[in-house]
């Protein structure tokens, strides 16, 4: 099967264009709303539709060559069985029509098998008697190649044939006859990568090796580590923008990675801090916040409205404000669009951070990050990454939706459980179940 995906600015317009590209052949297996690639539709909030779909791959036409041969041999043969029914020729004649027409079913095997039986017998000195009393005719019709010369080139033409569709044969057209290829192909499946990003991926790296490596694992893992670290996005940088907000569902870490942050930014950069809290609905979030702010000296203000907190922010000194933000179901609209209220008035000075947990399904993960974009999210903060061992849905994510990501949670301790997002580090974290038992430098 052959991967395709194609955007529009709307789904029939996608649809438009798979049709008219591919055909009433293509099959489509996903679609969503997705970011546009140009820098100016993303400033633009605009949205895409992308369609994922398969097609069935076409097998490749015959060497011109090789058909000519096989064209010419059929001619021969045809001859030959109106004389005598010594060459078995049917078979030959079908496989002839079938490897011409690429839509035919072609069994390669059982064609490379009977071909290599098929035994070319000397006419008998009878037959020879034969065709020496049917005179002239029979003569004007062998025109000037004689029976021994007839059937020299027709042996030939078989071992050219025999020759070049064995390698035909044996060549790989696909990553599905190399085990260690669809091994890997179907453990990115089971790591929630969809089947058009796993084709994809191993498509290119079988691409990136020689062929003598293609059954040699350990370059094979070291290779997929090095593709997957260059199509991860990661942008651990705090204080491009004054006020940092932490945004999601409820019970993602918000309020624990918010402290984390925090001894970070205050302990280790040397920079003031202050916290601000959206949070109105849980009292023990607040008591939480308040608690890590007595601790690391940090004041704690909490906003109950869109004007008090852009009034707060503008009296603050601090060098950088942390806001933790109310968590909150991705199917609550009129939630989200209350705390895009809070973000409007100074989007400008906010760099938001979606913090996307670990342990959650694909369809919920892509469902959030598809609501909360409503609230312009910069990065992603990937938590409970201690808790999974499935992370190809976030990097898909992260890659259709053009965020990086900024920081990974390990565990609850504050301010220890953290660390900038990495991609070598993300990389092997997805590929080390498949390479578990292969014992090497892995730098």
């Amino acid at each position: 099967m052959q991967y395709i995906k194609v955007s529009a600015p709307s789904q029939a317009e996608a649809l438009n264009k798979l049709r008219s590209e591919y055909g009433s052949e293509a099959i489509v297996f996903h679609e969503r709303k997705v970011e546009p690639k140009s820098m100016l539709g993303r400033m633009m909030g605009k949205k895409e539709w992308l369609i994922e779909a398969a097609i069935r791959e076409k097998k490749p036409a015959m060497n011109p060559d090789l058909r000519n041969r096989l064209d010419s041999l059929e001619s021969l043969i045809d001859k030959k069985n109106a004389r005598s029914e010594n060459i078995p020729v049917r078979f030959e004649q079908r496989v002839a029509r079938s490897v011409s027409d690429p839509h035919e079913n072609f069994d390669k095997e059982e064609f490379l098998k009977k071909l290599r039986n098929l035994r070319v017998e000397q006419p008998s000195s009878k037959e020879k008697q034969v065709e020496f009393e049917e005179g002239a005719e029979r003569k004007e019709e062998r025109g000037s190649l004689n029976q021994n010369q007839e059937f020299l080139k027709l042996q030939k033409d078989i071992s050219f044939i025999k020759e070049n569709l064995s390698t035909l044969a044996h060549r790989p057209e696909s990553i599905h006859q190399q085990r260690e290829f669809q091994e890997l192909h179907d453990f990115l499946v089971s790591q929630d990568f969809t089947p058009g990003y796993a084709e994809d991926f191993v498509t290119q790296l079988r691409s990136t090796l020689p062929e003598t490596e293609w059954k040699l694992k350990k370059r094979i893992y070291v290779k997929a580590r090095d593709l997957l670290m260059s199509r991860i996005m990661v942008n651990s940088t705090l204080g491009s923008k004054r006020v940092v907000a932490l945004v999601g569902p409820t019970g993602v870490g918000k309020t624990t990675t918010i402290a984390k942050l925090a001894a970070r930014l205050k302990l280790k950069e040397k920079l003031s801090v202050s916290f601000f809290t959206l949070d109105n609905f849980r009292i023990a979030a607040t008591e939480q916040l308040k608690v890590y702010g007595n601790i690391m000296d940090i004041p704690v203000t909490i906003c109950k409205d869109p004007e008090r907190f852009k009034a707060a922010i503008d009296a603050d000194t601090a060098d950088i404000i942390l806001v933790d933000t109310t968590g909150m179901s991705q199917n609550n609209r009129d939630f989200l669009m209350t705390q895009h209220d809070f973000f409007q008035p100074i989007e400008h000075l906010v760099e938001k951070h979606l913090v996307l947990p670990a342990t959650s399904k694909k369809a919920d993960a892509e469902m959030v990050m598809q609501q909360f974009d409503i609230l312009h999210i910069d990065r992603i903060i990937l938590s409970k990454l201690d808790e999974s061992s499935t992370f190809g849905a976030y990097l898909e994510i992260s890659e259709n939706w053009h965020k990086p990501f900024s920081f990974f949670t390990i565990g609850q301790k504050v301010p220890d459980d953290y660390i900038e997002a990495d991609r070598k580090f993300l990389a092997e974290k997805v590929l080390e179940k498949w390479v578990s038992g292969i014992s090497y430098d892995m730098t």
